[in-house]
């Protein structure tokens, strides 16, 4: 029979991806309810019980010892070096452990070998490592590439190397195996460096299995879950933090990296955040400018990001969406940055550079929203459309940081599985690595409850910034308490833009105290809220104070699109805490660099307002504050107010 050569690039085991996925997404009934009851959104100080300390130094009558013998007669019978096992040996598992995310066919590499001196029983402890198809689409299917797994509590300060290790007992190992943990990108290190196949069809499967049986592993990426305080107690609780990184080179094998496990007994626990991510992605990203750090804004409606931008002293370089009366908004509150009205597809438009040192995207998310409870075919299929344009955005802009905002069911409900995966997949495959979680805004100074998922996602040589602490909270918690819908929206001058309550619809509705939270989130139509007098509705100027937004902000469109932006809008006073964790990274990277010494005469910033230029945009029609039409719409772009090179 002729032989013919087999590609064995891709991982062939026939693991649904979906189902596959489905142990790393959050199923949750409690947050079944969180979404439209704000009560079972405020944290309780009774959900929160003390982590357990995870992995501390053995006690009497166990101890370490440096080496120990497989017990398996096949094991055994392949010799000593097959059979003996030291710190930084990778072993193959053979066995699920109970209440252990420890599967069989997983892989650990030992940090530290533990004996009970009385049974002599021996335990293996070490970082957990698993094939990628169990993590696609984040990751690709490649036969015999595996990433490192692991889960901390986020109250825990010991590095993850350390409190992260899982514990399986040395019966439960099937064998020794052989792991590169590096940075380099695929295929590199892998067999296929020095393993070459030809078969016929017949054997092929026979080629496979030995390649994945026996031949080198290879780890580039590593994936964690990051439990909050209490969140390990709760039932059928995934924790609501994640992260999703490449191997950085001081954690390589190479030059005995801090995974080897070889100096596990003596490892530093001080764990630096000096350390840089290096990776072989030729990529040049956004400027790293000496003053403003620049600021993109993508799917920008209202401007909330934009606006949270600002507050965090960004330089608002540009924005675009499809929205006519949202991107009127923007061209008003924005005037020094470039403006473009398109769809997402047609973004950058010929001739735009759009590198930007952070980038924001915000896309569509109804159709992935616990609050979607009359899906729309036609506009769901539209805001999923969106969903793919974000990874050529991102390798548009080339930012140094990206962050994006979403509804939180795209993490918490299985039947969003699948997309919650492209999202991640599609930015990590341009490069970056990601760090998201769940957060309720009403912790972070907005007096609503409004749970939305957050990503932080950074390039090569960018640390991952840190998620910011709480800054509110309950009586007893240490913090300050919620901000009141009073202490938001009670002093607004009657002569604030967007705020007429003589124009507001009357009612006759139960008064409610102001003095607490607004116990609903606001939405784009809000037809059921209304002031706490029990006479009048929300003016729009009211409903974006609840949003978040400073009273400086204006909007522009009709009364029902104008609240379109309000609820669609990202809570300027929550992400600005986010922005300014990125903006701690960016400042530290330049200092170490020697960059971003000093600002400009003007902060930075060019006025934009005298030399702004008309160019054609996508076939949307469009009506600016200073004329336009469909057939001219406007397009801020000149390429002489900022060079973005």
């Amino acid at each position: 029979m002729e032989s013919t050569e087999r590609d064995f690039n891709d991982d062939d085991d026939l693991t649904p991806p979906s189902a596959a996925l489905r142990d790393f997404i959050i199923i949750d009934d409690e947050d079944e309810d969180a979404s439209l009851s704000p009560e079972a959104s405020i944290p309780q100080e009774a959900r929160a019980r003390p982590a357990p300390t995870r992995n501390q130094p053995p006690t009497w009558p166990e101890e370490y010892i440096t080496s120990c013998t497989l017990i398996g007669e096949e094991a055994r019978a392949r010799g000593p070096t097959a059979s003996t096992i030291r710190m930084g040996d990778t072993v193959e598992v053979m066995t699920t452990q109970p209440n252990s995310p420890v599967r069989a066919g997983d892989f650990i590499r030992v940090m530290k070998i533990v004996e009970n001196t009385q049974s002599g029983r021996i335990s293996l402890r070490g970082l957990l490592f698993r094939r990628n198809r169990y993590l696609q689409p984040m990751l690709p299917r490649k036969l015999n590439e595996v990433y490192l797994f692991y889960t901390i509590d986020e109250n825990d300060p010991r590095p993850y190397f350390v409190q992260g290790t899982e514990e399986i007992q040395l019966e439960d190992v099937l064998q020794k195996r052989r792991l590169i943990v590096t940075q380099h990108a695929y295929p590199a290190l892998s067999f296929r460096d020095h393993t070459h196949f030809h078969s016929d069809h017949s054997n092929a499967e026979a080629i496979r299995d030995s390649i994945e049986g026996h031949d080198v592993l290879v780890c580039r990426h590593m994936f964690a879950y990051i439990y909050g305080e209490g969140e390990r107690h709760r039932a059928r609780r995934r924790p609501h933090q994640g992260l999703l990184r490449h191997i950085s080179s001081e954690e390589a094998d190479a030059g005995d990296g801090i995974l080897t496990g070889k100096s596990a007994v003596h490892i530093n626990l001080e764990d630096s955040d000096d350390d840089d991510v290096t990776f072989e992605h030729n990529m040049r990203h956004g400027p790293n400018r000496l003053g403003k750090l620049t600021f993109g804004d993508a799917f920008q409606g209202g401007g909330g990001a934009s606006c949270a931008a600002k507050l965090a002293g960004l330089k608002v370089v540009w924005g675009f969406d499809h929205d006519a009366p949202a991107v009127t908004t923007a061209l008003h509150n924005f005037r020094r940055a470039r403006i473009v009205h398109c769809e997402a597809a047609d973004f950058p438009p010929r001739g735009f550079d759009p590198k930007c040192d952070i980038l924001h995207l915000s896309p569509p998310c109804q159709a992935f929203s616990p609050a979607n409870t009359s899906p729309n075919a036609r506009r769901d299929e539209a805001n999923t459309d969106a969903l793919f344009t974000v990874g050529p955005i991102i390798r548009a802009a080339k930012p140094r940081i990206a962050t994006l905002e979403e509804t939180f069911g795209l993490l918490t409900r299985e039947r969003h599985t699948q997309w919650f995966g492209i999202l991640l997949n599609m930015i990590y495959d341009a490069g970056y690595s990601i760090r998201w979680s769940i957060m309720n805004t009403l912790e972070y100074g907005v007096p609503q409850p409004r749970k939305r998922l957050a990503l932080v996602a950074a390039a090569p040589g960018i640390p991952l910034p840190d998620f910011p602490k709480p800054t509110h909270g309950e009586l007893g918690s240490g913090l300050p308490g919620f901000v009141s819908v009073r202490e938001a929206i009670g002093n607004i001058p009657r002569t604030t833009a967007n705020h007429d309550p003589m124009s507001a619809r009357q009612i006759f509705r139960e008064p409610w105290d102001p003095s607490f939270p607004f116990n609903r989130t606001i939405m784009t139509s809000n037809s059921d809220v209304y002031h706490w007098s029990g006479r009048r509705r929300f003016t729009n100027r009211e409903l974006a104070g609840i949003q978040g937004f400073p009273h400086s902000h204006n909007f522009f469109g009709s009364h029902s699109q104008i609240e379109k932006q309000i609820g669609n809008a990202v809570p300027p006073s929550w992400f600005k805490l986010i922005l300014e964790e990125c903006v701690k990274v960016l400042r530290k990277v330049d200092r170490k660099e020697g960059r971003g010494a000093r600002d400009d005469e003007n902060g930075g910033e060019t006025d934009m307002s005298s030399s702004r230029t008309l160019l054609r945009a996508p076939s949307v029609s469009f009506l600016g504050p200073t004329g336009g039409s469909a057939e001219n719409p406007i397009v801020i772009i000149d390429d002489n107010i900022i060079d973005l090179d």
